[in-house]
């Protein structure tokens, strides 16, 4: 009859733990911590990617991380930087055949 009563007893400690600990995580914000940190890595390594695109001169790869991810991770630090490098790589010279 005791061994039922401590069996229960540990269980349910065991919840009213696991219930605390995840109140505290999500008091402190935690998964919005982590999710955050996961973009910022992502945007980090996508100027990694797009810096060395544009290093080696290599227009084809800038414009690919330019049309297809950087809408993706508008926020990366050289987006404007790099989309400025691209438009004058890519337009002027079909502005003067224009001409």
């Amino acid at each position: 009859m005791a061994v039922p009563k401590k069996l229960g007893l540990v269980v349910a400690v065991t919840l009213f733990v696991l219930f605390l600990l995840f109140g505290f995580f999500i008091f402190l914000n935690i998964p919005e911590k982590i999710e955050e940190a996961r973009m910022q890595g992502e945007m980090d390594s996508l100027s990694r990617d797009m810096q060395k695109a544009y290093q080696d001169e290599d227009w084809d790869q800038l414009e690919q991380y330019l049309i297809f991810e950087c809408e993706d991770y508008i926020g990366a630090p050289d987006y404007f930087l790099y989309r400025t490098a691209w438009y004058l790589h890519t337009y002027p010279p079909l502005f003067d055949e224009a001409y």
